[in-house]
């Protein structure tokens, strides 16, 4: 194996070459014409250079990567996509004399053999189109079953062949599938590379999101990659080959012109409605047996039954589950029960007394934090003994209400599912994985924080330093219940830290808000700053932690190093912002978490944790950290700082109940069921006695809880 560095010079001379060499076949080409018309002027039909065109700027796309040393395949692989660059811009550059053999007169014979070759380009252009779908990131594609394979080649055939047809019997028709298939492929590496995860029906309903942070990522290409480009380089050489007969237009009434084209129009609308059909109407789960049965090792379960049959029944799973047995007046009857047990359980304590009193009178305003990606790594065994955590989170004990462990249902991205839980005090869990809430629902009918604090007077705004379409927040935030908004013009010209607007500079926005007005306020800011990835290298080198865990390897080290230099930097702006928060003339209650671990994270339990139970194992990338901290002394509590672990679904409520703000049922119903499952999120729930279990794994409370869910919030979105 040779570094990048190494063989980026040699790389770039064999593209040159292979691109000099494609020019060279052109010239060659065009100077066999002139000679066979005996210097009659001639020149080549503008499709046949179109198609030699495709490989060419293949090859130059391949330079350009090479030149940003982002290609870091091996001789071996980029050998093939070279020869397959020059061979298909031979077989386009002479694909008229090859057709020739083929297109002599217009007997039957000659159609029927026409035909015939246009059937094997388009089968061997799917095929093609296929593994470059499969190929970039599925280190089992040739162990996969011979249904999931019969699936994905009907269910890519038919788009190509729809397309062939629609395009009037010509190849550049069903080129569209061929890249269509080699870009799914392609997404599915880097999403892979970036998160190792798999794509899922929610990611593509938030591609807006995808997109607008996609620049903060280093897309490097391996041989894998390559070896997809170079497959779809070959589909479409093939394709060029593939026409129908010419029809002598003059010589044929236009009936028969008109015709054999609308019904081929219609033959490929039909493939096209039939793929739609293939990949909707069947069940992936009960009749080809395909289907995820853990999110969590999504991209293990695309890998076994294929990328295409996977993807349709994850869609197929879209719909929210209706728990057994459930009736809206059994759920109803189960939250007032619930209800009034934390009620009877407050009634005997007269700390909750007083701050229900207290907060009648003082009305604090509420302003909640959701840092990007923040979290305290030092529970992975303190990395080893390098990293004891943020130091301002990890010693702040004064006027904190509360703090703890947070259970959140995301890692490495997914945001929005953090803060769906929070402001609607839903678990994803009764959701369902691998799904965005934001993505698919309408929440002007939902309960939400939003919506509760309108009704005691609060004014609620927004803030979020970004693309307003990010997560669909610019619809999802009016829907509930926010009177503002602030995105990203409100920033302009505001200080960057890492990949965006700094925690500080959202922060000041809140103190404005704050400082300018004096009724009760409800803020909501979802920062920034710490967003992915963590190769940037844009720190600067005052900051860096430069810890070096001997467990961990160097590229995993790079990125930690990278990203507790951002968190260090949260870290000193919520202890400045506390400050500034403390000397303000009103109250306040703070509330401060992170909405997921970083991507890399799995990798650190790996190395410090190898062996144990998979749930734990798992619960230890989904859990960030919080605090609740108020600038008044809260009647009741002590502020001294107590643990308490909770889950993102019930922070809200602990919060509120904590400062002696009133409930709503549902509300009351989940925090009394918190008392026996203090931690619950998307993989599992957290028993009183500690202990994790898989969220499958049967529970009386659980099941209560998912019934009363449902009736918040499912029978609301229906």
């Amino acid at each position: 194996m040779y570094s990048t560095d190494v063989l980026s010079p040699l790389f770039s001379i064999l593209l040159a070459l292979a691109m000099a060499t494609q020019v060279l076949l052109l010239a060659l080409r065009r100077h066999s014409l002139h000679v066979v018309s005996q210097g009659t002027p001639s020149s080549l039909p503008a499709s046949t250079v179109a198609w030699w065109a495709l490989p060419l700027a293949a090859s130059m796309f391949a330079l350009v990567w090479c030149a940003r040393s982002l290609l870091t395949c091996q001789p071996a692989d980029l050998a093939p996509f070279c020869l397959a660059c020059v061979g298909s811009s031979a077989v386009t550059l002479w694909r008229e004399p090859i057709l020739k053999h083929f297109e002599k007169g217009t007997t039957a014979r000659s159609r029927v053999l026409v035909a015939a070759k246009n059937l094997v380009c388009v089968l061997a252009a799917t095929a093609l189109a296929v593994l470059a779908l499969e190929t970039p990131w599925n280190a089992m594609v040739w162990q996969l079953p011979a249904l999931s394979v019969v699936l994905e080649l009907a269910l890519v055939g038919l788009v190509v062949v729809g397309g062939y047809l629609l395009a009037q019997g010509h190849g550049a028709g069903g080129l569209a599938g061929v890249v269509a298939a080699t870009d799914i492929g392609l997404a599915q590496y880097f999403v892979a590379l970036f998160k190792g995860a798999a794509i899922l029906p929610s990611d593509v309903l938030g591609l807006g999101t995808a997109v607008a942070v996609s620049q903060n990522y280093t897309y490097t290409l391996s041989g894998t990659a390559l070896g997809a480009i170079t497959l779809a380089v070959c589909a479409g050489s093939i394709l060029s080959l593939a026409r129908r007969l010419p029809a002598e237009k003059a010589a044929r009434p236009k009936h028969r012109v008109v015709v054999p084209a609308l019904l081929r129009s219609a033959a490929g609308i039909l493939c096209l409605t039939g793929c739609v059909a293939l990949f909707v109407c069947p069940s992936y789960r009960n009749a080809f047996g395909i289907y995820i049965p853990d999110y969590w090792w999504a991209l293990n379960c695309y890998s076994q039954t294929g990328f295409l049959p996977t993807f349709a029944s994850a869609v197929q799973d879209l719909p929210i589950a209706v728990p057994d047995g459930y009736s809206d007046e059994a759920a109803a009857q189960l939250t007032d029960e619930y209800a009034q047990g934390l009620l009877q359980a407050d009634s005997i304590e007269p700390a909750g007394q007083e701050a229900s009193q207290q907060f009648q009178d003082v009305r604090p305003s509420i302003v909640v934090i959701m840092n990007e990606s923040f979290c305290d790594l030092s529970v992975f065994d303190q990395l080893g003994g390098t990293y004891y955590g943020p130091t301002y989170l990890t010693t702040q004990t004064g006027d904190a209400v509360s703090r703890g462990s947070l259970a959140v249902s995301v890692l490495g991205g997914g945001t929005c599912n953090t803060e769906f839980e929070f402001l609607t005090g839903t678990s994803m869990q009764f959701v369902g994985d691998g799904k965005y809430p934001y993505t698919l629902y309408d929440f002007s009918s939902v309960p939400s924080l939003a919506r509760q604090l309108d009704q005691l007077g609060y004014h609620s705004t927004a803030i979020h330093p970004n693309k307003a379409t990010n997560w669909n927040r610019n619809r999802v935030y009016g829907q509930l219940g926010f009177d503002d908004c602030e995105f990203e013009d409100s920033f302009q010209g505001s200080p960057h830290y890492h990949n965006g607007v700094s925690d500080a500079a959202t922060y000041t926005h809140v103190l404005n808000i704050l400082e300018n007005t004096n009724d009760p306020q409800f803020v909501f800011d979802v920062t920034m700053q710490n967003h992915s990835g963590y190769d940037t290298g844009n720190i600067p080198a005052a900051d860096r932690v430069d810890v070096e865990p001997e467990q961990l390897d160097g590229q995993t080290i790079d990125q930690l190093d990278e990203y507790l230099a951002c968190v260090n930097e949260s870290d000193r702006a919520l202890s400045a912002f506390v400050e500034r928060l403390r000397n303000l003339s009103r109250p306040v209650v703070l509330v401060f978490f992170g909405d997921h671990q970083p991507y890399f994270t799995p990798t650190i339990a790996d190395a410090y944790y190898p062996g144990e139970d998979a749930i734990v194992h798992r619960e230890r990338t989904h859990q960030t950290c919080y605090l609740v901290w108020a600038n008044y002394d809260v009647a009741g509590s002590a502020q001294d700082g107590q643990s308490q672990a909770t889950s993102a679904s019930m922070l809200a409520a602990q919060t509120l109940h904590q400062v002696g703000a009133p409930l709503t049922s549902y509300q009351q119903a989940t925090l009394s069921a918190s008392r026996e499952l203090p931690q619950l999120n998307a993989l599992g729930y957290q028993t009183a006695d500690g202990q994790w279990h898989p969220a499958d794994e049967p529970n009386a409370t659980l099941s209560d809880l998912a019934s009363i869910e449902y009736l918040n919030f499912a029978r609301q979105v229906e």
